[in-house]
């Protein structure tokens, strides 16, 4: 399922496409094995966490010798994370800007007021800073993905107009036409373009096992979960150009099942998957490739 459709593809770009493809599954395999034993000590994080003993427990000489559980994660993390979470709730406003000059004074406070406001109600930073802090704490490393939101939303405005009805005299049996106001709705469509940050689970996003930083490295991966409908969605907004009945019950014989570290977690809080909605895993590469006709090193998006 190719991400940019044939409509979005700058004209004279010949992309060869199983080439690409072969590339990404290679990364995908690659960047999967190289997260092996992390995935592990994860697990055994949240295990540790929760505290859920996971070790055979001893018998001997006598029953109960090795029993005693001190969970030293959970109050080393809760610890942390109160700390953690004064710094990020307390401070109102969540930043400040300070003029260099009087003449600037004003203009201080417009993007003062802007950008908390971006940083609070849009990006919600404080809260999503939340669940990234204890993963991080629990399972050693967490990304923040900012990106640009543009999302659709339709609003209806009303409006009164006067249609003519036929109203039935009940003395004389005329039929009498008079002018009624009803209210009516017109559809428009907004678009909202915003900025917005993602904290994808750190078992999807993937980067090549020998990195330096983010910065210099040929590729990231990010593995999403859709639905079908997730699908038709993108479908109608050029994202996905072959989407039909056949991919349809290709994907459906082949959805996922909940991952790992994502099981503990939610049963451990008690929430419950939803086994009949079922999910299907989307591979979206960010890497430098060969577009041709002197366009080395493209940054594309697969």
């Amino acid at each position: 399922m190719a991400r940019f459709s044939e409509k979005a593809r700058p004209k004279g770009i010949k992309v060869d496409q199983d080439k690409l493809v072969k590339q990404v599954l290679d990364d995908l395999k690659d960047d999967e094995e190289a997260l092996t034993d992390w995935k592990a000590e994860a697990e055994e994080g949240w295990h540790n966490y929760y505290s859920q003993v996971t070790e055979e427990v001893k018998e001997f000489p006598w029953q109960g010798c090795s029993n005693f559980f001190v969970p030293a994660t959970a109050i080393m993390c809760d610890a942390l994370m109160a700390m953690m979470f004064s710094r990020f709730h307390l401070p109102k406003p969540f930043l400040s800007i300070k003029p260099t000059t009087e003449d600037m004074v004003d203009r201080a406070k417009k993007v003062d007021h802007l950008l908390n406001f971006q940083f609070r109600e849009e990006l919600k930073i404080p809260y999503e800073i939340d669940g990234w802090a204890l993963d991080t704490l629990v399972e050693g490393v967490k990304v923040i993905m900012p990106h640009w939101s543009v999302d659709k939303k339709i609003i209806r405005h009303p409006r009164t107009i006067s249609v003519p009805v036929q109203i039935q005299n009940p003395s004389t049996g005329e039929f009498i036409t008079q002018m009624e106001e009803r209210e009516i709705f017109d559809e428009t469509e907004d678009r909202i373009e915003a900025p917005a940050i993602t904290v994808p689970d750190s078992e999807d996003f993937l980067y090549p096992p020998i990195l330096k930083d983010l910065q210099s490295c040929s590729h990231v991966i990010r593995i999403v979960y859709k639905t079908w409908e997730d699908i038709l969605e993108g479908k109608e907004d050029g994202l996905y150009y072959n989407v039909n009945d056949d991919l349809e019950d290709a994907l459906m014989e082949n959805f996922l099942e909940n991952k790992t570290i994502q099981e503990i977690k939610s049963g451990r809080i008690g929430v419950e998957q939803a086994l009949d909605r079922k999910v299907i895993k989307i591979i979206e590469w960010y890497g430098r490739w060969d577009m041709g006709k002197g366009r080395r090193n493209e940054e594309v998006f697969v």
